[in-house]
């Protein structure tokens, strides 16, 4: 038996290391050329494999609905009678120069056409195979795949080394052509390699993942017995017939194997959410806003911050965590006619402050309150947070820094001292020749970085560098401790006290009456006093 074995001797190292895709062949080589001596292709070195003249590159292309490598390139033609082989021959590339270890998985996916080939009972045309290392040496052939054709049809079976086939796919024209996917796992820690693994899928769906397309998958005969570690090599098996392949993709992954690229354009979807900012109490109803998309995809949502709110993935309820401010995005993933879209809207999750030196907003809360407050409201508030940026007109927004600023006119405030995004804080302004803005401002007191503060000012918006900023404008006071205001206030603005009635009630300092005043400073019957 005359057997002539043609390797590709590729340069794995010169992959990238932690590339999926392993191997990549599109046979861009000249039409009607030897494969031997091009791209690293050579003929076995041993002599009893050594006859007869190479596969031959061919201007063909073969085509498979939505798959990659689907008419890209030309084809490898392997023709017993023209290439003088009257047995068998064997085209192996290696599609790893490494060991394979324990649990990895490989998948080989290429087209085949066999238009021109003849009736057959069964004959094999690929497997994986350890090679051997020296001349002389032989094979190991595992995961071997065999076609059957006859009535002008074809079908495929696997099995794992010489088991006896008992198991066909489905048939299908002989004219079509065929996307093959063998799947190699390598379970071996010795040489026997009795527990390697392989499955076989028959003309897959690429827009579909694996487990979509089981309908299709076939289990090698023989999986649990047999040897045959370290495959580390692909090979088309040419048993009396003819036939051409094109389109191998050799990955440890199915998604860069089986590789998607739809055939027909896909339509960009419009999915967005009808509001773009939603807010709500931590302590109050969980709510969600459902996605408007003209997509067919799968739709899945996901939250930028779990520790502010968490996202159920398939509906889009959201539950409250902390106060803060995130994103919730909504995501459509590619269809058949449809390519993959996004959406996001903001949330906030509010505190239970109401302004109040005693109960204050945080800068989140704050923010909120600043960016939908109506047009020439004087409405003020006290917020607490901890003192991490200033405001930035290159960013438009919160700058977080480590170190003096450059700038006296504005502190950033985070809910807490380690907040990274400043995006997600409140810019306070700070206005000359005021006890904040010489106490608080970070050029002249960088010790206040990730301090704590209470700051009291207008819910609005102010403008900077010709930009408007949403936040807190004109800090009137501050306090360090929640108790101690700086300046003292020594009015209460919008609160109108009746000396005459004195009716005892208590007011706390932004003029809400108090009915059990807690530690902090309190007006009655028009005067100031501090509990402790």
């Amino acid at each position: 038996m005359k057997k002539i074995f043609t390797l590709l001797m590729l340069a794995f190292a010169a992959m990238t290391m932690h590339a999926q895709v392993m191997l990549e062949e599109y046979f861009n080589y000249t039409a009607n050329s030897a494969i031997e001596g091009q791209g690293g292709w050579q003929v076995s070195t041993k002599e009893t494999e050594a006859t007869g003249t190479s596969p031959i590159v061919v201007d063909q292309t073969i085509t498979y609905t939505d798959y990659d490598g689907s008419a890209k390139g030309k084809a490898l033609l392997l023709d017993n009678e023209k290439q003088n082989v009257t047995d068998s021959r064997n085209t192996l590339v290696p599609f790893t120069s490494d060991k394979p270890a324990t649990d990895d998985v490989f998948y080989a996916a290429f087209l085949a056409d066999f238009s021109n080939t003849g009736s057959t009972s069964g004959k094999e045309i690929f497997c994986y195979i350890k090679q051997g290392t020296a001349a002389g040496t032989g094979t190991t052939a595992r995961g071997r795949v065999q076609v059957k054709i006859a009535d002008g049809k074809k079908s495929f079976a696997i099995r794992k080394n010489s088991q006896t086939i008992t198991d066909w796919s489905a048939e299908t024209p002989k004219e079509d052509a065929a996307l093959l996917v063998v799947k190699y796992v390598n379970k071996s820690t010795g040489s026997s390699g009795a527990a390697d693994e392989f499955y076989l899928y028959v003309n897959p769906d690429p827009s579909k993942s694996e487990a979509d397309n089981a309908s299709v998958m076939m289990e090698a005969l023989g999986n649990t017995s047999d040897g045959g570690a370290d495959l580390r090599y692909v090979c088309f098996r040419q048993t009396k017939l003819t036939a051409a392949y094109a389109g191998l993709r050799v990955a440890k992954t199915w998604a860069d194997a089986v590789k998607y690229t739809p055939s027909t354009p896909l339509v960009d979807p419009t999915t967005t959410f009808s509001q773009p900012t939603i807010a709500f109490k931590k302590s109050g109803t969980a709510t969600s806003q459902a996605v408007n998309t003209n997509s067919d995809g799968a739709i899945t949502y996901e939250s930028g911050n779990t520790d502010i709110v968490t996202v159920d993935a398939s509906t889009g309820q959201l539950t409250a965590v902390n106060p803060g401010k995130t994103t919730i995005t909504a995501k459509t993933a590619i269809s058949s006619s449809y390519s993959a879209s996004s959406a996001s809207y903001t949330v906030y999750v509010l505190s239970d402050g109401d302004g109040t030196l005693e109960n204050p907003y945080f800068p989140t809360d704050f923010r909120y309150l600043a960016e939908t407050a109506e047009e020439g409201s004087t409405e003020k508030a006290w917020v607490v947070g901890y003192i991490v940026g200033v405001y930035n007109s290159e960013v438009k927004d919160v700058k977080i820094v480590n170190s003096t600023t450059g700038t006296s006119s504005s502190i950033g405030l985070g809910n807490a001292a380690n907040e990274a995004v400043g995006s997600n804080c409140l810019t306070v302004q700070l206005i000359s020749e005021t006890d904040p803005r010489t106490d608080l401002n970070l050029n002249d007191n960088p010790t206040k970085l990730k301090e704590k503060v209470w700051v009291y000012g207008k819910i609005g918006s102010f403008t900077s560098s010709g930009q408007t900023v949403y936040g807190l404008c004109h800090a009137d006071n501050y306090s360090l401790d929640g108790v101690t205001i700086v300046p003292e206030m020594t009015s209460v603005t919008n609160i109108t006290v009746d000396d005459q009635k004195a009716d005892g009630k208590i007011y706390n300092l932004s003029g809400m009456e108090v009915k059990t005043p807690a530690k902090g400073v309190y007006i009655q019957n028009g005067k100031k006093f501090v509990v402790k």
